[in-house]
């Protein structure tokens, strides 16, 4: 998933302070925000604009309500207002981009992304916003195009797996959902992998099981409703149903949040566990149609989440790997299920990992063994600062996948810090130049102290190297 954070985030935020290029603070902001009713945000914003039409945050704020409302032609009218007023004003640009997408005016959409982009360079996500509206514009034009690979040839491999996610994120909002049949299908059938290991097919549910835009459960809502009348339309369709109940998933999910149980209000538990209950609802009403990896992935993440006892849970997961061995993330969520913090006991979560580290019945044992290390290193931190326990199979693994499907920032920040651990210069070395220390909660806590370390070896090395004769 994976969603787009820091995007969000940073709309969300916008909602109060968007565009505050002279950093002087909206007086009424905190007045404006309300997410779950954007017909009273017009209000608010109209309210406002009545005492000043020239504040372009309270425009910017009237925009995104008619979007959510799904007015686009008044929104666009609305962020140009802002943008008129506040030239630089990135935010707007990306709405109105989004706005003009919505109304099929692709070519103005291009030209209000690039306006973005040329305004923050540095942004990724106005790019990927770009790229992947002129790959799905292309994909619309041409009935047989879905078939091909078609992932972005600019920028790494994290890069183009965005730009490819995005293209289904637009064909769902356009409500294009034959397109994503069609690649779907032959997603499913091909098997084809992208970098880190992963199935075309799981890119492109990225790309429909959660809001391309959000900050609200407005949106949330929204997205549910259209996956809905998709399924509807394509009652038989496996793709449609296992995305509503992965979005339901997500859905619970965005309610319980991601700190700890105490943190969680009870009304947030309760949401929590419905939404979970839709999911699981919807997955086995769809059981028919169990013919997609996918399925059993998600029903996994509903059993970790719901915690099914050790005896239900292994009856899923072996059923899943049954059904399909190379959908790799069957084998780190059942190390998650092994946690200690969630249903694991003492010393299992190690055995299972070790088990695949030296099972001789299969030539991807090495690929599973690093994938699965660097899932559990990204959940639990101490785990991610120690050596590992099989470190030339965890390296033979890294290049294995390189040479299969290829790699992602995450995979190469995992490498450099094991290579680290186990006073592998020469490997940290080669790494060193693509770690961007980034990819995962363990990357950007230890990176910098990986450098150090490093550098440290790299002195001791030639100083070694200066004494021989």
């Amino acid at each position: 998933m994976h969603i787009n954070t820091r995007f969000l985030a940073i709309l969300a935020l916008s909602l109060l302070f968007s565009g505050c290029a002279s950093g002087i603070a909206f007086a009424d902001a905190a007045t404006l925000q309300d997410p779950d009713d954007p017909q009273a945000d017009i209000a608010k914003a109209e309210q406002v604009l009545k005492e000043d039409p020239n504040s372009y945050r309270a425009w910017y704020h009237r925009g995104y309500a008619l979007f959510k409302l799904g007015r686009f032609n008044e929104a666009s009218t609305a962020f140009k207002e802002s943008i008129r007023l506040n030239p630089k004003h990135e935010l707007a640009y990306v709405m109105l981009g989004h706005s003009y997408s919505r109304l099929d005016q692709f070519d103005d959409a291009r030209v209000a992304f690039d306006e973005a982009i040329k305004l923050n360079a540095k942004d990724l996500d106005y790019r990927r916003f770009r790229d992947s509206l002129s790959a799905y514009v292309k994909l619309r034009k041409d009935q047989n195009a879905a078939s091909q690979p078609v992932l972005a040839a600019e920028g790494d491999n994290d890069y183009a797996a965005s730009v490819y996610t995005g293209i289904f994120s637009e064909a769902l909002v356009h409500h294009d959902f034959d397109l994503i049949e069609r690649a779907a299908n032959e997603a499913r059938a091909s098997k084809e992998k992208v970098g880190g290991g992963r199935w075309k097919l799981q890119l492109i549910y990225d790309g429909v099981n959660h809001p391309y835009i959000s900050s609200s459960d407005y949106e949330w809502n929204q997205h549910i409703e259209l996956l809905q009348q998709w399924a509807r339309e394509k009652p038989n369709s496996a793709t449609a149903n296992v995305a509503l109940a992965d979005c339901y998933n997500g859905f619970g999910w965005r309610a319980r949040g991601t700190g700890f149980s105490n943190t969680v209000s009870g009304r947030n538990w309760q949401l929590y566990r419905e939404r979970l209950k839709l999911a699981q609802a919807v997955l086995l009403a769809a059981k028919s149609q169990r013919v997609c990896p996918k399925w059993y992935a998600v029903m996994q993440a509903i059993a970790i989440a719901q915690g099914w006892d050790n005896e239900s849970y292994e009856n899923l997961f072996n059923e899943s790997v049954q059904y399909e061995p190379t959908w790799y993330e069957y084998y780190k969520q059942k190390a998650m299920y092994l946690l200690p913090r969630w249903h694991g006991q003492p010393g299992e979560l190690d055995a299972y990992v070790n088990r695949l580290a030296v099972d001789q019945n299969r030539k991807d044992s090495p690929i599973l063994y690093f994938l699965v290390t660097e899932a559990v290193g990204s959940l639990d931190v101490e785990v991610g600062q120690k050596p590992a326990a099989h470190y030339e199979v965890l390296k033979q693994g890294y290049f294995d996948l390189r040479k299969l499907y290829g790699v992602s920032s995450r995979d190469t920040d995992w490498v450099f810090s094991k290579a680290v651990q186990a006073n592998d210069v020469d490997l940290a070395k080669e790494m060193l130049p693509n770690v961007k220390g980034t990819s995962s909660a363990v990357g950007s806590r230890v990176t910098k102290e990986m450098f150090d370390e490093l550098a440290k070896k790299y002195a001791e090395q030639q100083k070694q190297q200066q004494k021989a004769p």
